[in-house]
């Protein structure tokens, strides 16, 4: 009849060798209790344990907000608000495509109707390096929330100041603020010099106009002005009390305290929990970062939102036991980002495509081949021969390019020529995308894979003539869906080129697309957003359903 039928216990085991059934049934398990409670989808202590061993973190056990209390909570939320904004026909900056804004107004939504009192949202928009930039306000986005939650959305400009602090203390049931742009604090990301710097000689002027206090090798000293002007004023001093006299000196001399970044970044994040009592997760594509909105939110309950489940839903289900083949494939430009997964990926792919800007140090040292003025890491190119060792030991393949295509710069528009790995890249050529023999060599090895997750670009794909590679790389993955592989896009740069190329073709079909923080719980790596949050759940793999005797 094609049931799957399993045979679970010690003594039932015995019973089924004994009589010549074992053949006969689809498993003979001798750990009947311990198969019925995975079942049930529970967690066994031994299996935890190994899955808690150092090297493979099981960091994406967290605690989801559908089992939180969030009834009259101030409940803060964590989400992708980084949209497109353009300006309407009066000028004003406006959100024209909701889609993206639609999981996020779905986790406020939600939390709405477990009865939290308050919802404070926590995002940013673009990169303006901690200082206020009013082309990446999130007025806009506070509008089009307003639009899809159908309820008024409060934008508080000002995230640590007293009256948003009053705001939030006690607020009207079922009242939702937006915090502006927690990246016009050098805080948020915890980068010093992110703000404009005063200028070399700027000094801080003190006491009276006559006299400036200018620090100097640690001490105070004066500087004089026009000689009848300072007479005067000795004279002045001169006949002045004793007790203006000592006030004086007590004000040249007096020093502001400034606090260090340290003491800001910290000041930040207690800005931050003040405003709330629970504290929920949900935009994975920030959950790799240190950031004080990621990480540095202390409130009594801290658990993932349903954007986060679901992304973990889908690594548990599909890749952390990964139908085989599973090929990993590593672009883009970010060469020590993408080259310190490695290490990780070498205990849980079989093979692994590297193109983009990662490939140049690996042909450099594995081939001695020029790379012109490719870009390249010399402290990678310095690693790549122990790294290939470790591979060849654990039984993993490592592609790399055979032929580029070369330009003069990325927004060059020169005419563009092809080089091999045989002849090098000539000095002033870059390598700008992977050739055709590269393209076809890969593709073969996509069409044998059972799971592939590829993160980062094969080639400068803001150039048409330079998307070649990516384009059928892209291609590829969409044939081997319908053939039943998983594909999966994981990080922003390629998943916003496969959405653009959707919106006028049908071809490009993905299984999912992720953030690179999916790659990253393939390289068994700790996310520190995932590791602040309580523990409790675990995402359990579908289980095709079968009869225990």
């Amino acid at each position: 009849m094609g049931a799957t039928t399993i045979i679970g216990g010690g003594d039932t085991a015995t019973c089924a060798k004994k009589f010549d059934a074992v053949d006969k049934v689809t498993h003979v398990s001798t750990g009947g209790g311990a198969s019925l409670e995975l079942l049930e989808g529970k967690v066994l202590p031994g299996i935890q344990a190994l899955s808690n061993l150092p090297g493979r973190k099981a960091s994406y056990h967290v605690r989801p907000m559908r089992t939180c209390p969030l009834a009259n909570k101030r409940v803060g939320i964590r989400l992708d608000l980084d949209v497109p904004v353009s300006r309407d026909e009066d000028g004003k900056l406006i959100v024209r495509d909701h889609r993206k804004l639609a999981g996020p107004a779905l986790t406020i939504q939600k939390a709405l109707r477990m009865a939290a009192r308050s919802i404070v949202i926590l995002g940013h928009r673009g990169n303006p390096e901690g200082q206020i930039d009013p082309e990446l306000t999130l007025q806009p986005v506070a509008q089009a929330l307003e639009e899809l939650l159908k309820r008024p959305v409060t934008l508080l400009p000002d995230i640590s100041g007293d009256e948003t602090e009053l705001q939030c203390m006690d607020p009207w049931p079922g009242s939702v603020f937006l915090l502006e742009n927690l990246r016009f604090h050098p805080e948020e990301e915890g980068i010093e010099n992110s703000r404009v710097q005063p200028k070399e000689d700027d000094t801080l002027i003190t006491g009276t106009p006559s006299r400036v206090a200018v620090e100097e090798d640690g001490l105070v000293q004066e500087e004089s002005g026009n000689e009848e002007e300072e007479a005067k004023q000795e004279t002045k001093e001169e006949n002045a009390n004793a007790l203006d006299e000592e006030d004086e000196n007590k004000e040249v001399n007096e020093t502001v305290y400034e606090p260090s970044f340290a003491e800001k970044v910290s000041a930040f994040r207690q800005a931050l929990s003040r405003l709330v009592d629970v504290y929920i997760a949900d935009d994975f594509s920030m959950i790799q970062q240190s950031h004080s909105s990621v990480v540095g939110v202390q409130a009594g309950v801290r658990a993932c939102g349903p954007q986060v489940e679901k992304e973990l839903e889908f690594f548990a289900n599909h890749l952390q036991s990964p139908d085989r083949p599973l090929v990993a494939i590593l672009g883009g430009n970010k060469i020590k980002e993408k080259f310190s997964l490695i290490p990780g990926l070498l205990d849980t792919v079989d093979e692994i495509i590297i193109g983009g800007a990662l490939a140049f140090p690996f042909l450099a040292a594995m081939a001695n081949m020029p790379i012109g003025d490719s870009l390249s890491d010399s402290s990678v190119t310095a690693q790549v021969s122990d790294l290939m060792e470790i591979a060849e030991i654990k039984g993993v393949t490592i592609h790399l390019p055979e032929d580029f295509v070369l330009g003069s710069s990325p927004d060059n528009e020169d005419t563009h020529s092809v080089a091999n790995t045989e002849e090098g890249i000539p000095d002033g050529k870059m390598g700008l995308d992977i050739g055709e023999r590269s393209r076809a060599k890969f593709i073969e090895i996509i069409a044998d894979a059972k799971t592939v997750v590829w993160s980062g670009t094969m080639g400068v794909i803001e150039e048409e003539k330079l998307a070649g590679g990516t384009w059928d790389l892209l291609s590829a993955l969409t044939h081997a869906k319908f053939k039943g592989s998983i594909s999966v896009l994981a990080g922003d740069h390629i998943v916003a080129y496969a959405n653009t190329l959707r919106e006028d073709l049908e071809e490009i079909d993905m299984t999912h697309m992720t953030s690179v923080a999916t790659m990253m719980l393939l390289a068994g790596e700790t996310l520190p957003g995932l590791a602040v949050l309580e523990p409790g759940f675990k995402p359990v793999s579908k289980i095709i359903s079968c009869h225990t005797v």
